[in-house]
């Protein structure tokens, strides 16, 4: 439910920003309109831009475990191809996530404000990508540093406050 109600609200973030960009004022209510019929297109989206990262992982983790046992089969000791395996395999990881990342978080909006559907959408994303990725990167880690700060900074309060309320209801 969590996860639907975050999709629900970013997407009405992304139309929000859209209509402040072209100096419309907009109203909860008409984004809600306005986001209301792509609603299980952006619940697509977002399940396709989870789904696709880790099935990559689940590639990554097969080729690395099949290469394991050919090495054991050929005669190398296991804890050598375990090695080999686990190091090389958590680089593939380590430089597939963000790529697979930077280049799907541009569907959503893509679905959006361009009216197309979710494979659309995720073709779009790896389009505009493309040419920036890096860009898009340095802003995607910038946001996420800043969305997490002020998370935590909210929740100092908040954790206090609940620990307040329960002290007294005791």
């Amino acid at each position: 439910v969590k996860a639907i109600a975050t999709t629900v609200l970013r997407a009405m973030v992304v139309r929000a920003v859209s209509e402040v960009a072209i100096g419309r004022r907009t109203q909860a209510r008409a984004l809600w309109q306005r986001v209301k019929p792509r609603i299980w297109a952006v619940i697509g989206v977002s399940l396709l831009s989870t789904l696709i990262p880790f099935t990559a992982f689940l590639i990554v983790a097969a080729i690395f475990t099949a290469a394991g046992f050919a090495l054991v089969a050929a005669g190398a000791s296991t804890i050598a191809a375990v090695a080999i395996c686990v190091a090389l395999g958590s680089i593939a990881v380590i430089v597939t996530g963000p790529y697979l990342w930077v280049k799907l978080s541009l569907a959503a909006p893509a679905l959006l404000l361009e009216d197309i559907g979710p494979v659309a959408a995720l073709r779009r994303s790896s389009a505009l990508v493309r040419s920036s990725w890096w860009r898009i990167f340095g802003i995607l880690v910038l946001t996420s540093l800043v969305v997490g700060f002020a998370a935590s900074i909210l929740a100092i309060p908040l954790s206090q406050l609940g620990g307040f309320l329960a002290a007294a209801n005791e």
